[in-house]
């Protein structure tokens, strides 16, 4: 399970995962001081991605990890060290420890009410392949997170970076403009030089193409569902008539533009989606040159918030506070000379390393990533990527020259590190989990084979829906669009506890809600937040039938006969490692199959196997409901996953200016009280939409081998803000 009231899938993910651990890097090296040993690591799972700026897997993350540095990072507790350079200590669970890092921050409030985060670099740092490290390549950084055309995890540039607006305005992908102009207009190519007669009629191509795979996958989803025989008669089922009765489903799609217009959005063509939104489809044939962003007005040639003062000093200006801005420049350094090109590096004619709206070459090293930290990687073979210490590291060469991070399942990595086959890894506590290690141990939970660090999850597990997949009609907001996912909420909710009970047993909790779905229709209690194994379900499908009725459901005798227009009687809810019961929702979504089929209702479940694919599906708004993980923050940005800004929300396409104000004004509040009473706010209007579910919080464990690491080496009191990865260099193995 991966990334992420947050939480912000993604790009609190990227705050807590990355600011979390230094990293790794590169490859072949040859110090003397470098012994020649060689630690196992046990990962969930690789696609590739090794990106610092795209990087989405969790495993993928801990590549980047383990080959990158932060420009801040965060001490055991998760607050932020502000003076890495000469280091600041702080007191956890009653021990004092030291923490360094990359750079030193000084905040300064000025009296028009902005904010100025001064940063100075040490003069010190290089990257792995013995280039300088300064101000230029973490400028260059926040540059590629602020570009008009980025769409990875990272929330920093929701951050109100002076001039920030100003500098993405009117930067459109020139496959937008050709597609605002229809083919009628785009096939001579834009009059004002924005694309070529080539590239539009590429594009419409492409377009075409994307449109006859959408309108096969909708046939295939009709006759799967009955609702018809072929093209033609899944198509009038649908609501599109006039087909002829050979129809192609190239046929299909030209009707499907010609009843919604070229609107790519959920209220336009992707209205009828089956497996896969058009949007999805279009964009992963589209080349990266239809994919730049175009500037067709005025748009700033620099953000003026973002000044390089000197060679290893730096300023950020935002227009006003915002209490998760710490937590915020837990960024990655990116080689500037890697990543970016160094000739198209000049702030006086407002370039940063590459052309404003195109990171097609930042995106081309993804595979593999080059970087500051403490080991430095090799390659990814067969499923597992071979990490090489870093002599140049700053905190000095690791002790252990090579990490080999192994793609395992989650329920093999215990029996592969009994094995010898990894020596360290982490996993979820579970009962499961305690009695095989004490049973290796002798009875206790770390002993003389098996090392066990204990650490509560920052973040919650949750079940989360998409308002533009799940509704009635046209509009995702409406009382009957609300009132259906509700419906499904209630049934979700009502075994949340005999779910995470039977995973964790006392080693994980339900997540408390302060507004949740235990009522009907009505307002009548259905099932309370404190339910046990006792449920009545027949209690619970009358909660879940009154929602039903009251968003269009045709009700008779107890079972849903009809559904209303643009509703289904049929949804499907995404996982990993589902199959095999690996998931603490999966006996939750089970019992929900099981009890909405006798109301008429078919709940299916898939299992993604991978994590990837899952969460580019969520992000692209092509899955109904999944299960997911929220990391939360120290102090949780919730602006990143609720925000009606599509360049932030990633997954439950929630539209409302009411919630917006109020996640803008919980950055503001620096009261901590009045900050709680906006987030209980802020999640009874997610509540009220309906498209998330919190499930269960959970302990994590690392589980290292006594036999071949030397334990004194390993870093005490781990937490999700600083494990084990944090301190890689000083880990020791015995000889």
């Amino acid at each position: 399970m991966g990334k992420r009231l947050l939480s912000g899938i993604l790009c609190a993910v990227m705050c807590l995962g990355f600011c979390v651990l230094p990293g790794c890097g590169e490859e072949q090296q040859t110090a003397a001081t470098v012994p020649h040993t060689v630690l196992s690591y046990g990962c969930t799972g690789f696609s590739g991605n090794f990106s610092p700026f795209f990087a989405v897997a969790d495993s993928d993350r801990e590549v980047v990890e383990l080959t990158q540095l932060w420009l801040l990072n965060t001490d055991r507790a998760g607050n932020v060290i502000c003076n890495g350079i000469d280091g600041e200590t702080a007191v956890y669970n009653g021990t004092e420890y030291g923490y360094t890092g990359p750079a030193d921050v000084t905040v300064s409030a000025h009296t028009d009410g902005s904010v100025e985060y001064a940063f100075t670099l040490r003069d010190d740092l290089t990257f792995s392949d013995g280039t300088a490290l300064t101000a230029k390549d973490v400028v260059f950084s926040m540059y590629v997170l602020c570009d008009p055309t980025y769409n990875g995890t990272s929330s920093f540039s929701s951050l109100p970076i002076k001039g920030l607006k100003e500098y993405r305005r009117n930067v459109i992908p020139k496959w937008q403009l050709i597609l605002e102009a229809t083919p009628a207009n785009a096939t001579n190519g834009s009059s004002e030089g924005y694309y070529t007669a080539a590239e539009a009629i590429e594009f419409w191509t492409l377009f075409n193409e994307a449109g006859a795979e959408f309108a096969a996958e909708i046939v295939d989803d009709g006759i799967a569902r009955g609702i018809g025989s072929d093209v033609c008669s899944v198509a009038e089922a649908l609501g599109y008539v006039g087909l002829p009765e050979n129809a192609t489903t190239t046929d299909f799609f030209n009707l499907i533009v010609d009843t919604r217009s070229y609107t790519v959005s959920a209220t336009g063509i992707n209205a009828s989606a089956a497996k896969h939104d058009f949007s999805a489809l279009l964009m992963a044939k589209l080349s990266n040159t239809l994919k730049k962003g175009v500037i067709t007005g005025t748009s700033a040639p620099r953000i003026a918030g973002i000044r390089q003062t000197g060679d290893y000093t730096l300023s950020v200006t935002l227009e006003q506070a915002d209490v998760t801005a710490l937590h915020q420049f837990c960024i990655p350094i990116a080689p500037l000379h890697y990543y970016g090109n160094v000739q198209q590096f000049s702030p006086e004619s407002g370039s940063f390393g590459f052309a404003k709206g195109d990171l097609s070459g930042v995106r081309s090293k993804s595979e593999k990533p080059l970087g500051a930290g403490a080991y430095t990687y090799s390659r990814y073979r067969n499923g597992m990527v071979t990490l090489n210490a870093n002599a140049t590291y700053y905190r000095g060469a690791p002790k252990i020259a090579q990490i080999l991070c192994k793609s395992i399942v989650g329920n093999q990595k215990m029996s592969s590190l009994s094995e010898g086959k990894l020596q360290i890894t982490e996993v979820d506590m579970t009962p499961a989990l305690v009695s095989t290690v004490e049973k290796a141990n002798g009875g206790v939970l770390s002993g003389d084979v098996i090392t066990v660090g204990i650490m509560d999850a920052a973040g919650y597990g949750y079940i989360g829906m998409s308002a533009d997949r799940i509704r009635v009609g046209g509009s995702s907001e409406s009382e009957a669009s609300r009132s259906l996912r509700k419906a499904l909420m209630t049934v979700f909710s009502a075994y949340r506890r005999m779910s995470v009970e039977a995973y964790y047993g006392e080693y994980g909790s339900v997540r408390p809600m302060q507004h949740g779905f235990g009522i009907d229709a009505s307002g009548a209690p259905s099932v309370t937040d404190d339910a046990s194994d006792e449920i009545d379900d027949d209690r619970v499908l009358a909660a879940a039938l009154s929602y039903f009725e009251k968003a269009g459901y045709t009700v008779q005798k107890g079972r849903i006969t009809a559904a209303p227009q643009g509703a289904s009687l049929q949804f499907n809810v995404a996982f990993t490692g589902c199959e095999a019961g690996e998931h603490p929702a999966f006996s939750l979504l089970k019992k929900a199959s099981d009890i909405l089929a006798k109301i008429g209702i078919t709940l299916t479940l898939t299992d993604y196997k991978h994590e990837e694919p899952l969460l580019a599906d969520i992000r692209s708004g092509v899955v109904e409901i999944w299960c997911d993980f929220r990391a939360q923050a120290i102090v949780p940005d919730y602006y990143a996953s609720y925000a009606s800004d599509g360049s932030y929300r990633v997954d439950t396409d929630i539209s409302d200016e009411a919630l917006d104000e109020l996640l803008s004004a919980a950055r503001r509040e620096t009261d901590v009280a009045k900050r709680e009473v906006l987030y209980e706010k802020i999640e009874a209007v997610v509540m009220d939409w309906a498209v998330e579910v919190p499930v269960y919080q959970k302990q994590t464990v690392v589980i290292a081998s006594t036999v071949a690491l030397n334990i004194d080496t390993l870093v005490a009191d781990m937490t999700p803000y600083y494990d084990w990865k944090r301190e890689v260099e000083i880990l020791q193995m015995k000889n």
